[in-house]
């Protein structure tokens, strides 16, 4: 429910019964009940978005993966040239977590954070299906894909891989 308010926001108690297939009752029950805990909250024309409740969840994480992938991310982006990324498969779609551009980016980019696009279309999803990902206990241990929209010498591929795994390593 969540996360269909925060993909649909600022939405409608219809809205998030269409999108989740509820029955528009049950949709506004649950919906109020994320209201009166502050997962959710209303904009002026009483339409729901999330809630600062969520940023509490969130600081209950142990540890900040993305920040942790970001200060990876950096030396893989300035030693390439190129935009280097974090995202995770999510059911049939692939979601940016990470976005770092290397200090001289060409322009903007696509994959912003919190964006989701279908796992089998586009460099994260596609990357992300090529590659083997190790799994420790049913949950991913580690996964690398390095994906370079042109052409870009070993060396310089190299040099960013080991920056990052180095920068994961000390972590």
């Amino acid at each position: 429910m969540l996360e269909a308010v925060a993909e649909h926001a600022p939405c409608t108690t219809a809205t998030i019964a269409e999108v989740t297939g509820l029955h528009r009752s049950i949709a506004y029950r649950v919906l109020c009940t994320l209201e009166a805990h502050g997962y959710l909250q209303r904009d002026p024309a009483g339409r729901y978005e999330v809630g600062l409740a969520v940023l509490t969840v969130a600081s209950a994480v142990r540890s900040d993966p993305q920040s942790l992938a970001h200060s990876a991310l950096t030396p893989v982006a300035e030693a390439t040239g190129t935009v280097a990324f974090l995202a995770v498969p999510h059911g049939e779609e692939a979601l940016t977590l990470v976005t770092v551009e290397p200090p001289a980016a060409a322009g903007p980019v696509s994959y912003r954070r919190g964006v989701y696009h279908p796992i089998t279309r586009g460099a994260p999803g596609i990357g992300a299906l090529a590659v083997p990902v190790a799994l420790r206990a049913g949950r991913v241990a580690s996964a690398c894909v390095l994906f370079v929209p042109g052409r870009l010498g070993e060396e310089a591929a190299l040099t960013g891989l080991h920056a990052a795994a180095a920068q994961l390593a000390g972590r």
